[in-house]
């Protein structure tokens, strides 16, 4: 299939308006009210809090394509590509509409922030991108098992219990795993404590490696053992990065990053 046909069929392209609007018109009042002025750092960490909704999404319209290759009996048939060289051209609209929605949040959260010129922090960019990543490759492995009328609402339903209810938990450090906390950093006097994006980062490969060697092998028992051994070591490194770390991933802001500007 070309190209352009897969970006014009995909329910990333269809869904991408609707997110973008979402975040523009009801997010909008929650990613202008807590970013410090004229700080970078503090509006790419408040854009972090459309994870929660973006990363649904993208589970979800992951879901829906899977879905697609399962009614269409793709895995019978004999393909001359592997099934992640298939996957990879129905998922990138979908990644793409997760990466133009992260950035319409942090165009609203910068907005609001007043910060100028500059660049938004490139460890918090990382991190949402492995994040949303893995949210769209298990929306794609439920997509490959159930059909759409499940796979869909239930992928919605639990991605985003995955990535918003661990803020609200008493246990802390769970919340580092998806990137929970990075929404509250910083006020002017702190920096990211980069623990934080390591923890993400773990956890989201780890899930990444696991959902890809299920769509590779699918329900080989080897293939199955390998995905819950890389999915636990995911969850193990985060936990031991995010291992003493407080609700709000930040540090002491070095004192000679301060500028006096009246003398």
């Amino acid at each position: 299939m070309l190209l352009r046909t897969i970006v014009r069929v995909s329910s990333g392209t269809r869904l991408l308006p609707f997110l973008a609007g979402f975040i523009v018109i009801a997010l909008s009042d929650n990613l202008s009210e807590w970013g410090t002025p004229h700080y970078w750092l503090s509006a790419t960490g408040t854009a972090s809090l459309a994870l929660s909704f973006v990363g649904p999404a993208c589970a979800g319209a992951g879901a829906w394509e899977g879905s697609r290759l399962r009614r269409a009996r793709i895995s019978e048939q004999n393909a001359v590509r592997s099934p992640l060289a298939i996957a990879f051209p129905l998922l990138l609209p979908v990644f793409v509409m997760g990466v133009a929605g992260m950035t319409a949040a942090l165009l609203v959260s910068a907005a609001a922030a007043d910060v100028g010129f500059g660049m938004p922090n490139p460890g918090i960019l990382a991190v949402e991108a492995v994040l949303l990543t893995a949210n769209t490759l298990v929306g794609f492995v439920l997509g490959r098992l159930w059909a759409p009328i499940v796979a869909v609402p239930v992928t919605l339903v639990a991605s985003f219990v995955a990535n918003a209810y661990p803020v609200s938990w008493s246990i802390v450090w769970i919340r580092h795993l998806v990137g929970g906390g990075l929404q509250d950093c910083c006020v002017l006097d702190q920096s990211l404590d980069g623990w934080a994006l390591v923890s993400a980062g773990a956890f989201g490969t780890g899930v990444c490696l696991s959902a890809a060697v299920l769509i590779q092998y699918r329900k080989a028992a080897p293939a199955v053992v390998a995905a819950a051994a890389l999915l636990a070591g995911g969850f193990a490194g985060g936990a031991a990065s995010a291992h003493g770390m407080g609700a709000d991933p930040v540090t002491s802001r070095p004192a000679g990053d301060l500028v006096c500007d009246h003398g």
